[in-house]
This record gives C-alpha cells, sequence and structure tokens, in this order.
C-alpha cells in the first residue's frame, strides 16, 4: 500500500486530535517520507559490500595478469636487446636489469593503488548517490 501526502496529512491531524501538536509532530517526524520499504537495511549493504569485494577481487586478477604480463614482455626486450647487441657486461647488465624491474614495479604498483582508490571512491559515491536518490524519490 503506497501512502501519499494526503493519508499523512489525515495521520497527522488525528495525532494531533489525539495526543496534541507536539507529539503528534514529534510521531510523524519519526516516520520515513516514503514507507519503511524504501529504507536500506543492514542486510541491503552488506550485499552491496559483497558486490564490490567481488569486483575488487575481479579488477585485482586481472591487474595481476596484465602486470605479469606486461613483466614478461620488459624480460623478453631486454633479453633480446642484449643478445641483439651481444652485450657481454654479465652481472651489471642483470643489476640494471633488476633496478629497472624493480621501478617499473613500484610504479605500477603506485598507479595500479590510485586507480583502485578512485573506483572504489567511484563505487562508493554512486552507491550514495543511488541510496540518496531512493529516499528522495
Amino acid at each position: 500500500m503506497s501512502i501519499d501526502e494526503q493519508a499523512r496529512r489525515q495521520l497527522h491531524e488525528r495525532l494531533e486530535e489525539a495526543l496534541g501538536a507536539a507529539p503528534a509532530g514529534t510521531l510523524m517526524a519519526s516516520l520515513p517520507p516514503q514507507g519503511w520499504a524504501g529504507l536500506a537495511t543492514k542486510a541491503d549493504l552488506e550485499r552491496v559490500e559483497e558486490r564490490f569485494d567481488a569486483r575488487f577481487d575481479a579488477l585485482e586478477e586481472r591487474f595481476s595478469l596484465r602486470f605479469d604480463a606486461l613483466e614478461k614482455r620488459f624480460g623478453a626486450r631486454f633479453d633480446g636487446l642484449s643478445e641483439r647487441f651481444d652485450l657481454k657486461l654479465g652481472s651489471a647488465t642483470n643489476e640494471l636489469r633488476a633496478d629497472f624491474r624493480g621501478e617499473i614495479t613500484a610504479a605500477i604498483t603506485a598507479q595500479t593503488r590510485t586507480v583502485i582508490l578512485a573506483l572504489f571512491g567511484t563505487f562508493l559515491s554512486s552507491g550514495g548517490l543511488v541510496l540518496a536518490a531512493a529516499r528522495l524519490g
């Protein structure tokens, strides 16, 4: 059953007759504007959290796979360059390669963290807007 403004006003008038103006106003203020069915419950929020967790896990897995593939490609290119130019620098080349890989990994990790936090903020903002729109609508 949908509660419209006319029904709320009639209820408020009857409460004023029975309880007085101040208690009737207090009671009406404690009721949700669209009925109890429009409010989010803890279970609703837990389901949203589970969906966000699943999305972030999938996103993390995709990023991990892409970064692993990227690391393999860079490693293959370095190996190809080493053979192509016949660089025989030994451990110095390996140290340089390890340093470069470390820097690439650190940069990618920082970028990934930023992207994930931005996405999380976007999801939370969108969820808040949806809940606010549901309460207003």
